[in-house]
């Protein structure tokens, strides 16, 4: 997974958060000035994701409506996406985004949730 998000160069972007949650996920990236190709980047990210677990496309799970259009079991069609406006915005989008497993009951800390970048963002916090 990983070499399919940094290695291939095609659309770089920076992972600022990024939290997994058994039944959704939120990020916060940074793109390159001028990029607003983020479409891309989800649709490469379902496809590596599919292609290296098979195990998630159960065909007993999936809806004649998925079936006619070859989508997969796992993944929703569309993305909410919302274009930062200024630091105090992205500190609330990273915050919203650690909290989100406490949110949910599965950690009563967000630096106990094994599924997401919070710990590497106090990692950075604490080197600067």
């Amino acid at each position: 997974m990983k070499e399919g998000f940094w290695d291939e160069g095609k659309s770089p972007f920076i992972i600022d958060a990024w939290v997994l949650l058994p039944d959704h996920m939120h990020c916060l990236w940074t793109l390159p000035r001028g990029d607003r190709e983020l479409g891309k980047r989800w649709a490469m990210i379902k496809r590596l994701v599919t292609q290296q677990c098979p195990e998630l496309k159960r065909l007993d799970w999936l809806t004649p409506s998925r079936k006619s259009r070859n989508e997969s079991t796992v993944w929703q069609r569309r993305f909410r996406e919302h274009l930062i406006c200024d630091d105090i915005d992205f500190k609330n989008h990273l915050e919203y985004i650690h909290y989100n497993p406490v949110k949910h009951g599965l950690c009563e800390k967000s630096i106990d949730c094994t599924t997401s970048t919070k710990h590497v963002v106090e990692l950075k916090i604490w080197i600067c």
